[in-house]
């Protein structure tokens, strides 16, 4: 009784915190679509994680879903202008993508609001539902700053170039990486029901670092895959006119 109470709080508080994610864009824009469904999808995520797969790539759990990426590749098309900032876990996505903000917004005291409203649940490709693209799709921007964490196999690299979107990957010393990932990952609020979780991601360092690099953190790699794995498929598209690699380190100089 005594758990089944403490999860049902635990999901009031993640209900909430997603809701209060969506709730605010109402004052930027009418006739929003229901942001409910995402808001369930989010904490069913959270609570009752579930396999999905695309391409071999697997992601589990704390709303990252393979079927969306396969959504996004298969039918979104970016506008002109759009930024997507492409990075692994913990290699300067939210820094980056701020920056850019910064540059696209600072003039606006409206847009700029609202950026700062918009984070995981709305930005990420590879998050939610489909839903959420319907919410983005109705904001008053004319450009967007949107993210992804997913390997170059599941990106449209085509589309997004005949949109006349353009892509920053970022890149970041993979020691500094994985530390900062097991602090992040720590401090999630999942752990105590998920012995898969648990798994994945254990407190003790050592446990966690074997665990990283063996490619048992599925946020949308194959099994095995890491975060060079990761970066070596972007790296095929370094020389593209519309991506731009940069490194988290020369960003701190």
């Amino acid at each position: 009784m005594k758990d089944n109470m403490e999860e049902e709080a635990q999901k009031k508080n993640i209900s909430s915190r997603f809701d209060m994610a969506f709730s605010p864009l109402s004052k930027f824009a009418d006739d929003l679509p229901d942001h409910k469904p995402l808001v369930d999808y989010y904490v069913e995520s959270n609570f009752h994680p579930k396999f999905t797969e695309w391409k071999g790539y697997k992601m589990r759990g704390l709303g990252f879903n393979a079927n969306t990426i396969k959504w996004v590749y298969e039918n979104w098309t970016p506008w002109k202008d759009d930024v997507i900032v492409s990075a692994f876990a913990k290699t300067g996505t939210t820094w980056a993508r701020t920056i850019v903000n910064q540059l696209y917004y600072r003039n606006d005291a409206k847009l700029m609001a609202m950026s700062k409203l918009l984070t995981m649940p709305q930005l990420y490709l590879e998050t939610g539902l489909p839903l959420k693209f319907e919410i983005l799709e109705k904001l008053p921007w004319k450009k967007r700053v949107l993210s992804t964490h997913v390997p170059a196999p599941l990106i449209n690299f085509e589309r997004i170039k005949s949109g006349g979107a353009k892509i920053i990957y970022m890149m970041r010393n993979p020691k500094d990486q994985l530390v900062s990932w097991h602090n992040m990952t720590s401090k999630f609020p999942v752990r105590p029901s998920d012995p898969e979780f648990q798994k994945a991601f254990p407190l003790d360092w050592k446990e966690f670092f074997e665990a990283a690099i063996s490619g048992v953190q599925y946020f949308g790699n194959k099994d095995g895959e890491y975060y060079l794995d990761h970066l070596l498929t972007w790296h095929e598209h370094r020389n593209d006119e519309n991506v731009l690699f940069v490194v988290y380190e020369d960003m701190k100089k």
